[in-house]
């Protein structure tokens, strides 16, 4: 077999491997703590635009951090019945209970 001519037969030191380890897990600690931040932001009201803005992702980036955590779908209502739900200056974002005490439409017979 041949190895291909860009890439080099150098092999990682110990110490480098011991530093990217590191900086994986703090990576994925600072991740968790980025997490925990955008649904804080979201259970106090704050639009998927305003927290996309801040952290630096896409709406729908938030939106999938959002649901992964303790808040589900239903808890993302409209902030004016008028506006549309897919315009994300128009979602909020509302807790267990809060979303427990909205008017539910009654089904149909």
């Amino acid at each position: 077999m041949t190895t291909p001519a860009n890439l080099s037969s150098v092999v990682m030191d110990g110490e480098m491997a011991r530093r990217l380890t590191a900086a994986g897990r703090k990576a994925d600690e600072w991740k968790d703590r980025r997490d925990d931040l955008i649904r804080e932001a979201a259970k106090q009201g704050a639009t998927l635009r305003e927290i996309a803005a801040a952290v630096g992702l896409s709406n729908p980036g938030v939106l999938r951090v959002i649901r992964r955590g303790p808040l589900e779908t239903r808890h993302i209502t409209p902030l004016h019945q008028g506006g549309s739900k897919d315009d994300p200056d128009n979602m909020r974002f509302v807790s267990p209970e809060e979303n427990a005490r909205l008017p539910r439409d009654e089904p149909e017979a």
